[in-house]
């Protein structure tokens, strides 16, 4: 299996899923990181942050808030 960003080779066991596509470790984290309560994984360019400063996703934010 290969990164759907880099294409680098990565094993099952080490990839990282966003929308169904696999990605090595180093560019999941680029682009996405896990919701601090539900622990979905969110596009960095969407997650707002709590008042502790963690990454949350909009459903978790909007129950909060």
């Amino acid at each position: 299996m290969r990164c759907t960003n880099c294409e680098q080779e990565i094993s099952e066991d080490n990839a990282r899923w966003y929308n169904d596509n696999p990605y090595c470790e180093n560019c999941f984290f680029d682009s996405y990181t896990y919701c601090a309560r539900c622990d979905e994984p969110i596009d960095r360019e969407y997650c707002r942050y709590d008042s502790h400063d963690e990454a949350v996703c909009s459903d978790c934010y909007e129950d909060d808030y």
